[in-house]
C-alpha cells in the first residue's frame, strides 16, 4: 500500500493505476495504468480480468477524490464484486449486485453521482472548503446509493497523522467485505 500512497499523493502524477488485491494474504497486484480515450481526452483503464479478486484503482491528485458514474457503473454490474478505490483523502469501497434494475435506479444513481461530482467539483476548487463540509455531501450521495442496493462507503483520512493505522483500517474493512477466500 506505500505504492499506492506515493501515487495518489504525488503532485507529479496525472495517470491511475489498476490491479487486484488476492483476498487470501491482502497483496496488491499492478496490472495496468490508465490511458487516454483519443475522442473525447478522458482516462479510462482496463480492469483485470480476475473475478475471483478485489479490484482496484487509483485517482491522481489531478483528479476528483470521488468515484466518477463509469466507476460506479462498473462497481454496480460487477456482480458481488468488491471494488476499490484509493485516493488522496481517503478510500472508497463498493459493490453491486448485478446489473443496475431498472433505468428508474440507474438515473436515480446518474443524478445522485452528478449532483455530488458537481459540488465536490465546485467547492474544492475555491479555497476554504472543509472536511466536514465534504463528508456531508458524501454522506449524503452514500445514503441515496445505498437505498437502491449499492453498497458503497467512504474511508476517509484527511486528517489521518498516523497513516499505519488508517492502513490497517481499510485492509480490515475490505477483508471485512470481502470474505477471504479464493
Amino acid at each position: 500500500m506505500n505504492q499506492i500512497r506515493h501515487l495518489v499523493n504525488s503532485p507529479n502524477v496525472n495517470f491511475e493505476t489498476v490491479g487486484y488485491i488476492r483476498k487470501k494474504n491482502m497483496s496488491i497486484v499492478q496490472t495496468g495504468v490508465s490511458k487516454t480515450n483519443t475522442r473525447n481526452g478522458r482516462k479510462y483503464i482496463n480492469f483485470p480480468n480476475h473475478k475471483k479478486h478485489i479490484q482496484w484503482h487509483t485517482h491522481p491528485q489531478t483528479d476528483g477524490f470521488w468515484p466518477s458514474f463509469e466507476d460506479l457503473n462498473k462497481g454496480y454490474n460487477d456482480q458481488g464484486i468488491l471494488h476499490v478505490l484509493f485516493t488522496r483523502f481517503g478510500t472508497w469501497l463498493f459493490r453491486g449486485f448485478g446489473k443496475i434494475p431498472d433505468t428508474f435506479h440507474h438515473d436515480l444513481l446518474y443524478h445522485n453521482w452528478d449532483w455530488l461530482n458537481l459540488v465536490l467539483t465546485n467547492r474544492t476548487s475555491q479555497t476554504g472548503w472543509t472536511d466536514t463540509e465534504a463528508m456531508t455531501y458524501i454522506h449524503q450521495f452514500v445514503s441515496t446509493a445505498n437505498r437502491i442496493g449499492f453498497h458503497i462507503e467512504f474511508l476517509h483520512n484527511f486528517k489521518s497523522t498516523d497513516i499505519n493505522k488508517y492502513t490497517q483500517l481499510v485492509k480490515n474493512r475490505i477483508a471485512q467485505l470481502s470474505p477471504l477466500q479464493e
